[in-house]
């Protein structure tokens, strides 16, 4: 083997480890589907609750008391009513304590902590309820446990990267392939600048629009600013991936017809 081979195979080799890694840690933080924690609980005034929970995915979570939307028509003031104490603890160890009633809102819900979780690790949640709204006492709330839903905006470009990392592998393993990724690299390169452009904007609308106005048409447009983060990514891998197709295709014609006779 040539000194060139290996190295444009230990560079193929880097590259691979590289993208599974990237997949290893969507998979860990939760990209590829995971449910939130849902637990039916009952609260009454002067009552302590326990439970306990773990977590499937690495990462920022939510911990909240969730209410059912029937349970009454003013529900931020009833949640502001309620008085009390959340204690998070794990294997005997103090991790948080919030005095309630807690700023932080959710829909329906107020948000108890918002912290770094490990997976398979048990969780204990206490609350201590001083006081309890009368709208309340007859509603059955639940303890949610979610994914901090920011990390939305950082699976897409994982999952690009992880990709891209595993074609720029296949053109440094396959000779034949880079040469014909090179024939026709330029349109397919417009398509790629063409996807990130639709990337940057969608996040340049982002951080140009505060989340205190998130009303109105600024809602449409960061709605809209969402999908450009979406949809970015994804024309991304399909430029990349009908880039690659084209070149093995050729790769593979040009072989038949140097082998026949």
């Amino acid at each position: 083997m040539s000194r060139s081979v290996k190295s444009w195979t230990v560079l193929a080799l880097l590259l691979l480890a590289g993208a599974v890694y990237c997949f290893y840690w969507l998979y860990g933080h939760g990209a590829f589907g995971t449910s939130p924690i849902e637990i039916p609980v009952h609260l009454d005034e002067g009552s302590r609750l326990s439970t306990s929970f773990y977590v499937s995915e690495k990462g920022q979570h939510y911990i909240e008391l969730q209410y059912p939307k029937v349970a009454t028509y003013d529900i931020d003031r009833e949640l502001d009513a309620i008085a009390g104490k959340a204690t998070l603890t794990s294997h005997g160890g103090f991790i948080a304590r919030a005095n309630l009633p807690v700023g932080h809102r959710g829909f329906y819900s107020m948000v108890l902590f918002t912290l770094s979780m490990e997976p398979h690790r048990e969780y204990h949640l206490s609350l201590d309820v001083a006081r309890l709204p009368s709208a309340l006492k007859q509603a059955r709330p639940t303890i949610k446990v979610w994914v901090d839903p920011h990390y939305n905006l950082i699976f897409p470009q994982i999952e690009l990267l992880g990709v891209l990392l595993v074609v720029l592998a296949l053109f440094c393993l396959v000779p034949g392939i880079r040469l014909k990724a090179g024939h026709l690299k330029f349109p397919f390169l417009i398509l790629l600048a063409t996807s990130l452009a639709i990337t940057g904007l969608g996040y340049a609308g982002l951080m140009l629009i505060r989340p205190s106005s998130f009303a109105g048409w600024r809602w449409s447009m960061v709605q809209v600013c969402f999908l450009f983060v979406v949809l970015g990514p994804v024309a991304f891998i399909l430029s990349l991936v009908s880039w690659f197709a084209p070149s093995v295709i050729g790769y593979f014609r040009s072989y038949r017809a140097g082998s026949s006779p």
